[in-house]
């Protein structure tokens, strides 16, 4: 009878087993991956081939799962626009950390910005958004929105590392446009054909334009 007092209570014993998971980590883990998804098959196939059915698979999971976090493609490709925004502030912030540091200053800004964004298969995804949601006005005033807050980083960092005060702001924006005009016409050429020397030979040709016009 003794032993068996001095039994430890199982109850007692701390668990071994690894402790679950908050509804809202597996929630956000789920709709990463039909995020991720998305940005993949729109980069791949463009905004029309990119069905739910097809980003549901793609993710490993089932149409039913999708609606459970989007209702609608819409509210997926959104989503998308969100984070693709929210992960270019986060990339942006940090080119403006390494910028920071360095002299030749409108070659390191282009570089960055096409590292960080145009060059990346998500900037193609934001196309395709942009180009399916024309006839759709309701969807591309969301999609108008989450644009502005990328364009908004883009043009905080722009003003804060090439700010001068002999140019005049005019001079800076315009300057600011051509890059992003350039860039984004070199992200299409290199979704039909990459070719990254030609690629390299044009970023640097941009760099000296840059540097010309923003020179006092």
């Amino acid at each position: 009878m003794q032993d068996q007092a001095r039994m430890p209570d199982d109850k007692a014993r701390p668990s071994s087993r690894p402790p679950r998971r908050r509804q809202e980590d597996r929630s956000a883990e789920t709709q990463s991956r039909l995020i991720e998804a998305a940005i993949q098959l729109l980069h791949e196939n463009g905004f029309a081939a990119t069905s739910v059915d097809r980003i549901a698979s793609s993710a490993g999971l089932t149409r039913g799962a999708l609606s459970h976090h989007f209702q609608s493609k819409a509210d997926l490709v959104v989503a998308v626009m969100h984070a693709v925004s929210d992960e270019r502030h986060l990339r942006l912030a940090e080119c403006y950390r390494e910028l920071s540091r360095y002299h030749n200053r409108c070659e390191r800004m282009v570089r960055a910005l096409w590292q960080a964004i145009y060059g990346d298969p998500a900037y193609v995804a934001t196309i395709e958004i942009l180009l399916g949601s024309r006839s759709d006005p309701e969807l591309r005033a969301r999609v108008e929105s989450e644009r502005g807050r990328s364009a908004d980083s883009i043009y905080s960092v722009w003003d804060e590392m090439l700010s001068d005060d002999q140019m005049p702001e005019q001079r800076r924006t315009d300057a600011m446009h051509l890059t992003i005009a350039t860039l984004r016409g070199l992200a299409v050429l290199n979704l039909v054909a990459r070719d990254p020397e030609f690629i390299e030979r044009q970023l640097a040709l941009l760099a000296t334009a840059v540097e010309t016009i923003m020179r006092p």
